[in-house]
């Protein structure tokens, strides 16, 4: 029920007031569900990682998209870190060799949470630690890719479209230290990576539907 209720928030937002009332709602809706999967077994790895993927999509606007107060950065870095937390239970409790494709998810969303942690370190000025966010975030997304295997389109998307985003954000870093030549080799990077994201799609064989949310980033 959480993951439907996040499914409509993302991609299909008309629905949303049908269904579940606003967005707030669906939010709410969401973590209410997951929460009650947890209640049972705090260990419940598919309920971590939603309850995580419902603190990362509440921080990611504060974050990413400027919208700052001190009292809504404090609390998004705290959802932040209650995300990392909730993932890395996650991850513990789904073992890669059992489950490699769920475990390459989870690396996924980790390491998303990772890059908002870096950019958040980087509006703090605190370079040093943003750097190291974003490395951090890049090495769990080897450690995802190297999970999927064979014809897993959505999530190769996913894995281009977060590195890509990881690179533009460590791309800004450089260009703040001064690297005008690192900077824009990571910019190209970036766009590499998207253009890799949109490719998983062409696939007129099997028609493949593209994922909206995808296509629009």
């Amino acid at each position: 029920l959480g993951r439907e209720a996040l499914f409509i928030f993302r991609n299909k937002p008309a629905l949303v007031t049908d269904t579940l009332g606003s967005a707030s709602q669906a939010i709410d809706f969401a973590t209410d569900a997951f929460n009650r999967s947890l209640s049972g077994n705090p260990n419940y790895a598919l309920g971590n990682w939603g309850l995580g993927t419902v603190l990362l999509w509440q921080a990611e606007p504060v974050i990413s998209e400027g919208v700052i107060t001190a009292t809504a950065f404090a609390q998004a870095l705290t959802q932040l870190d209650d995300a990392v937390n909730r993932y890395g239970i996650a991850l513990s409790n789904t073992p890669a060799d059992v489950n490699p494709l769920l475990a390459a998810k989870m690396r996924t969303s980790l390491a998303n949470a990772l890059r908002l942690r870096g950019l958040a370190k980087l509006y703090q000025d605190d370079n040093d630690s943003a750097d190291r966010l974003f490395g951090d975030a890049l090495s769990e997304l080897d450690r995802a890719t190297a999970l999927i295997t064979g014809n897993q389109p959505r999530e190769r998307a996913i894995a281009h479209w977060v590195r890509g985003t990881v690179l533009i954000n460590r791309g800004a870093l450089l260009y703040v230290r001064g690297d005008d030549p690192g900077s824009r080799a990571h910019y190209e990077r970036a766009k590499n990576e998207f253009e890799a994201c949109l490719a998983q799609y062409d696939d007129p064989g099997q028609k493949t539907d593209i994922d909206v949310t995808l296509k629009t980033y």
